[in-house]
Parts: structure tokens; C-alpha cells; sequence
């Protein structure tokens, strides 16, 4: 499996699915119920591949103000649900986390869909009968990017504008 139908498998459901967690999840799963064994290892890597690429200060600061908090479980969960998004949404919100404002809806603080992870593994293991091989991706031990205090007004401003203003009080 490349990128492409990697990406194409993310966008089932269409933009109805968008806002219903369990129709998305439906929907992708449809797609990866259709796989050989061997697509459903690639998927589950390139999903590993986006999370890696996800995992940025910048991008857990933009899920602390969405999530009212985020926890390093929390944030994985986040990333999942991001790039379920799509990828323009996910490439937009990689490169500028402060794009999220797009999305942002202060009414909501469940940006998570955590069962995106399981379902290649799950699909996997009731073809095979074993568990998915493990990855060799090496998972950096730390976010790229210089730390900063998400709960530091000016700092959450200077770095996250949009999103500053949609969440935090002047």
C-alpha cells in the first residue's frame, strides 16, 4: 500500500462521516475489511509514519486548547483523530497547528478517536490469526520543537493566534 490509497482508505465516509466518530470508524474499517494482510501491516505503518510526524510541541499545544488539556494518551488520541481528518487537514495542521482554528468548535472537547489504532491490528489478527508485526519505526522520545508552557497566555497567544482567540479569554 502506498501514501495515496493510504490517504484514499481515511477519506471513506466522505465529509457526512466527518462529525460521526462511529460512521467514520465504520467506514475506514469497511475499506481495511477489504485488504490483503499484507496492505493492512502498510497501513497500520503509515498511520505509525503520520503519528511520528505529528508529534510536535506546537501540535500538543493546538490539542491542549481543543481538548481543554491533553495528557501524552490524550495526545495520541488527538493525532489519531487528526489525521482521520484527512490529508489536507492533517498536512495543514503539521506544518501550522494554529490552522485547526478551521475546525475548532469551543462547544466540543472531543478531538480523539483513539480506535483508529486497533482496527488494522484487529482486522490483521482475525485474518491471520496472529498479532500485527510490530513496526521498526523508532518513536522520537520527545515532541520536535522547543517546549513551551501551554497554559501560558502569552506564550499560547504568540504561538497559536487563531486558537488563542477562539478558546482563551482576553
Amino acid at each position: 500500500m502506498d501514501l495515496s490509497k493510504f490517504w484514499k482508505i481515511i477519506a471513506a465516509g466522505g465529509r457526512e462521516a466527518q462529525d460521526d466518530p462511529d460512521e467514520k470508524l465504520q467506514a475506514i474499517e469497511e475499506k481495511l475489511a477489504k485488504c490483503s494482510p499484507e496492505d493492512l501491516v502498510s497501513f497500520q505503518t503509515l498511520l505509525d509514519e503520520r503519528m511520528v510526524e505529528a508529534y510536535t510541541v506546537d501540535l500538543w499545544g493546538a490539542a491542549y486548547l481543543l481538548n481543554g488539556g491533553c495528557s501524552d494518551d490524550g495526545f495520541h488520541y488527538f493525532c489519531l483523530w487528526l489525521i482521520s481528518r484527512g490529508q489536507k487537514k492533517f498536512e495543514a495542521a503539521v506544518a501550522q497547528p494554529d490552522s485547526l482554528s478551521r475546525l475548532a468548535d469551543p462547544d466540543n472537547d472531543e478531538y480523539e478517536l483513539e480506535e483508529l489504532g486497533y482496527l488494522a491490528p484487529r482486522l490483521y489478527e482475525e485474518a491471520v490469526g496472529k498479532e500485527i508485526p510490530r513496526s521498526k519505526l523508532k518513536w522520537p522520545k520527545r515532541p520536535k520543537g522547543e517546549n513551551w508552557d501551554y497554559d501560558n497566555t502569552e506564550e499560547v497567544h504568540a504561538r497559536l493566534p487563531k486558537l488563542a482567540a477562539i478558546y482563551l479569554e482576553e
